[in-house]
């Protein structure tokens, strides 16, 4: 039975139950993902579209967030009551019923148009290319269909956040002061007082561009080793690579690193992996979440993977407190403003699968 028969067979179900009761609304699925600008042909037709579906989106959100409430309410109110003995309960509640499987119906409809039109939106070969591969591989690896269609949801809404007017010399001087401003007393002290979780660092990263395996491993708690050669095994098939580097998956890793599609991946097969904006760093952090974030370095050109771990006020501004793999000791803060002018695009979070994931054996913050 098709997703769309399913659900107006719930409907029916619902409409058909024993007359002195009244069924119960279900969940419904909320509208597709739009993918991120980043990812798509940057010509004016598919951006018109993509215009027209983040607004639409908007509009079939508010809808189904009302739907849920409604049907919530509905629950609460009728759910596995006997009402033989209140005819007009009973009758309001049908009533009720009703008008939910009517706007169910026009949500259903409309969520399904909506999802056919964000499938002519055309990708950038590059992106597709990762995307589809990535799918392709987890699916070869057994990945369940919720699993599969988790990480594509991910994949498709990582977007490129870098500032293109920000020049290689600023982005020198940035990293200067974010190096002098972590010696500072008073910013020490405020980020003292920070939100966020206390991570424990995996390792100390030398000459190999591995910094996004030391990212996941300090994010997670997870061993650097365990995070590598789960890391090892997908470049070793992802068949889009030469031969050379799927047969030297190690050295891949540390001459080229992991692009930020492989880095979702490589969280998902540990647990959850979560795309966010910049604009929800300080909030996701506050959770107890740190964020993986691919910075642009002192050279302004190349990428790299740190982990923000907490976010603090500090002369009334947001800051966050940083791990960085190649001084993992060594705690370092950077506003928020300094943030938006290195980082290179959204951000990853990570949520372990509760006893399946391993953990680092010392406790988080231990030396």
């Amino acid at each position: 039975m098709g997703r769309r028969a399913f659900r107006f067979f719930l409907i029916l179900c619902l409409l058909l139950m024993a007359s002195a009761r009244v069924g119960r609304a279900m969940a419904i699925e909320p509208p597709a993902l739009v993918p991120a600008k980043s990812a798509i042909v940057d010509d004016i037709d598919n951006l018109m579209l993509k215009y027209d579906l983040d607004q639409r989106r908007v509009v079939l959100l508010h809808d189904y967030n009302a739907w849920n409430r409604a049907a919530l309410a509905f629950n609460r109110k009728y759910t596995g009551r006997d009402l033989a003995k209140f005819p007009q309960l009973l009758a309001a509640g049908r009533a009720e019923q009703a008008q939910l499987a009517r706007t169910l119906k026009q949500y259903n409809t409309q969520a399904d148009t909506f999802r056919a039109d964000v499938g002519k939106l055309r990708f950038k070969p590059e992106a597709a290319r990762v995307i589809h591969g990535l799918c392709a591989l987890a699916k070869r690896l057994g990945w369940s269909k919720a699993k599969l269609a988790d990480l594509y949801n991910q994949l498709i809404t990582l977007d490129s956040e870098k500032d293109p007017d920000v020049t290689p010399g600023q982005i020198r001087q940035i990293w200067q002061d974010i190096a002098k401003e972590s010696l500072d007393a008073d910013i020490a002290r405020d980020a003292a007082t920070g939100r966020g979780p206390t991570l424990s660092p995996s390792g100390l990263q030398t000459n190999y561009d591995d910094c996004a395996i030391f990212a996941l491993s300090n994010a997670a708690g997870l061993p650097y080793s365990v995070v590598a050669g789960r890391a090892a095994s997908l470049i070793s098939q992802e068949n889009w690579l030469s031969v050379k580097d799927r047969s030297h998956p190690q050295q891949f890793l540390q001459s080229v690193g992991l692009n930020g599609g492989e880095v979702i991946t490589l969280g998902e097969a540990f647990g959850h992996a979560a795309v966010i904006p910049s604009s929800q760093f300080a909030a996701t952090i506050s959770k107890g979440q740190p964020v993986m974030v691919n910075v642009v370095p002192t050279d302004g050109r190349s990428a790299h993977e740190v982990v923000l771990c907490k976010t603090f006020q500090h002369d009334g501004e947001t800051w966050y407190e940083m791990m960085d793999s190649y001084r993992p000791r060594q705690p370092l803060y950077l506003s928020d403003k300094q943030l938006t002018a290195v980082i290179r695009e959204s951000g990853v979070t990570f949520r372990p699968t509760p006893g399946t994931t391993p953990r680092l054996l010392r406790a988080p913050g231990a030396q």
